[in-house]
């Protein structure tokens, strides 16, 4: 089975008739003809049945038609993606940052990154779930990094790097008269706002998981951060919180499957990042 067969296929469910199709693509009708034939051999089904001068899907053929589309649309991606690489030696490489990812391991990741893919742009920039996954639906952004695996067979997901956030709090406070300090700006950006839990315990919600870690070492309340973080800090200004669990987080990188390009730098990327020290 070629590309050059599934075109010609393409062609004659496109224009209906063998004839159209060779008219199409500057072909002779027998050329097309035997392009079918010998598919069809390969396969082991009819793809069309002849209603007059109209061609005419089977019920296998349409199905198959389907699943071509998406070989045919991957060629046009990776073709695009060698006009890019002709024309510019240095590819873009956009990743958006879920905003309540891990700041601190990120950094970390996307310097890797950035020291080692001499020949990529990189570029990242930081906003809420739901409008990452938009932007890559209109192709704002190569990628996206967040805590959430999407369940969603038009995107790919790869396991990125995993990480604890473990609960702390100044020592000599208690947990039970502070507030909880948690990373959650508003959809839009503005301040940091205060709220409630259903066990009515305060919480305040900040802006970046660096304004929390500030507020935690200055008593202000307790919150999760990230295992490891400011070693300094923890052994002498912080300690755990009693009784609050661990939560282990994994980070995942996510691409349109469709996307030939965003694929192949998806997996450039995720080959160097699961090889950080």
């Amino acid at each position: 089975m070629t590309l050059d067969q599934i075109q010609v296929f393409h062609a004659i469910v496109t224009t209906g008739s063998f004839k159209l199709a060779s008219e199409k693509l500057h072909r002779a009708q027998s050329a097309v003809s035997y392009a079918i034939s010998k598919l069809e051999s390969e396969i082991g089904f009819s793809l069309f049945t002849r209603k007059g001068w109209k061609a005419v899907l089977t019920d296998k053929g349409t199905r198959f038609h389907s699943q071509a589309l998406n070989l045919l649309n991957q060629s046009r991606e990776l073709r695009e993606y060698g006009e890019q690489l002709k024309l510019s030696h240095t590819p873009e490489l956009i990743i958006g940052r879920c905003l309540l990812c891990c700041d601190q391991e990120l950094i970390k990741q996307v310097h890797t990154v950035r020291s080692r893919l001499e020949d990529i742009s990189l570029k990242i920039y930081s906003r809420h779930e739901a409008g990452l996954t938009e932007d890559l639906r209109h192709k704002k952004c190569h990628i996206i990094l967040t805590d959430q695996s999407l369940n969603d067979p038009d995107l790919i997901s790869v396991r990125c790097y995993d990480f604890t956030m473990i609960p702390v709090i100044k020592k000599g406070l208690s947990p039970s008269v502070l507030p909880q300090i948690v990373s959650d700006p508003p959809p839009e950006g503005g301040l940091s706002r205060t709220r409630r839990k259903p066990a009515s315990n305060l919480m305040i919600s900040v802006d970046s998981d660096e304004t929390k870690k500030q507020l935690i070492c200055a008593g202000i309340g307790w919150g999760y951060l990230v295992n490891g973080e400011g070693e300094q800090n923890f052994r002498d200004t912080l300690r755990r919180v009693p009784g609050e669990p661990l939560y282990p987080k994994t980070v995942y990188a996510i691409a349109l499957g469709s996307s030939v390009s965003a694929i192949l730098l998806l997996q450039q990327a995720m080959k160097i990042l699961s090889h950080v020290e």
